[in-house]
């Protein structure tokens, strides 16, 4: 799939003598390749400035969550690529330092003073490429299913369940 496999394809056909045809890109299609050029840019350069962060002092507290609370091991926090989003100033800082564009930052929405204090989890394409970034506050408790609205009603049918097998 994608650029691997139309490399590969390439080197085949090339192999056995085959000449595949070329198209021609419109301007649109090359403008809209370039801009999620720049998005994978841009999220590559916050993932690696939130990975920085949460290996540092500021990060101390996001990290020790992790550990703790979370039951991870340093090792996987690593391999993950995980991160910790401290300031939005200084994410729009770094990322003005390596000219990204801040208007497709903020497109991208890691530009939001609503990150500060999450841990940052890096979202990857099949191929390995940035696509976008989940987080996790760890100031706030996580939902139970048992007290979501959404299962109450199967919460429910099953309490009635299990009541009448009880009963039984």
């Amino acid at each position: 799939k994608g650029i691997d496999w139309v490399e590969a394809l390439r080197e085949i056909a090339l192999r056995v003598g085959v000449t595949l045809p070329e198209r021609d890109r419109s301007p649109r299609e090359i403008e809209v390749a370039a801009k999620w050029e720049m998005r994978r840019g841009i999220l590559a350069a916050v993932y690696a400035q939130c990975r920085d962060w949460l290996w540092s002092e500021a990060g101390t507290g996001a990290l020790n969550h992790l550990i703790a609370e979370r039951g991870m091991s340093r090792e996987a926090i690593a391999e993950l690529g995980l991160g910790y989003y401290y300031s939005k100033d200084e994410v729009a800082t770094s990322l003005k330092e390596q000219n990204h564009n801040l208007e497709i930052a903020e497109e991208v929405g890691v530009l939001t003073r609503k990150w500060e204090g999450y841990v940052t989890f890096p979202w990857h394409t099949a191929l390995g490429q940035p696509l976008t970034v989940y987080g996790h506050c760890p100031t706030k408790p996580l939902p139970l299913k048992k007290n979501h609205r959404g299962w109450k009603g199967e919460r429910d049918a099953a309490y009635r369940v299990w009541g009448n097998l009880s009963e039984a």
